[in-house]
């Protein structure tokens, strides 16, 4: 078996698919058990909601807008799912049209969250969350140029 330059691409692709959709998962499961609608017990939760409470404690942001913070994530997440599974399924060798949408959602959430730790000064106290946002921001981007440079086989 050849391991191509595409076969990497496809690899790669998939891998961000299937975790962009985990992390998706585990965000709707937050959400659903902070609303009551899945038990306390339930395990399979992101905590991310706890996070975003955390964070916008130091200006006293109302519950309200910390859920539509969280569900605008969430939306980002589903979005950049969908289509990190579309570029899977339908990318061909040579035609990379459809690298950028999964890959701009993605640049946009992480870019905010980097954003928001700053401005919420979660860097300091949130024990590290913004090297994880930027370690997941810089990821995305070498595997996008990864995806956009390396060469098509021959």
């Amino acid at each position: 078996m050849k391991l191509s330059n595409y076969m990497l691409k496809k690899i790669i692709i998939l891998i961000w698919s299937l975790w962009i959709l985990i992390v998706a998962l585990s965000n709707v499961a937050d959400a659903l058990r902070n609303t009551g609608i899945l038990p306390d017990h339930f395990k399979f939760v992101s905590g991310n909601f706890g996070y975003i409470q955390a964070a916008t404690q130091i200006y006293n942001f109302p519950v309200w807008l910390n859920a539509v913070l969280f569900l605008l994530a969430i939306i980002l997440e589903i979005l950049m799912c969908v289509f990190f599974f579309k570029l899977f399924f339908k990318m061909k060798e040579g035609n990379d049209a459809l690298v950028n949408p999964p890959f701009f959602f993605g640049v946009v959430l992480f870019g905010g969250f980097l954003i928001m730790d700053e401005f919420l000064i979660a860097y300091d106290r949130l024990g590290g969350i913004e090297q994880n946002h930027f370690t997941i921001f810089t990821a995305l981007i070498a595997s996008y140029l990864l995806i956009k440079l390396l060469p098509g086989d021959k």
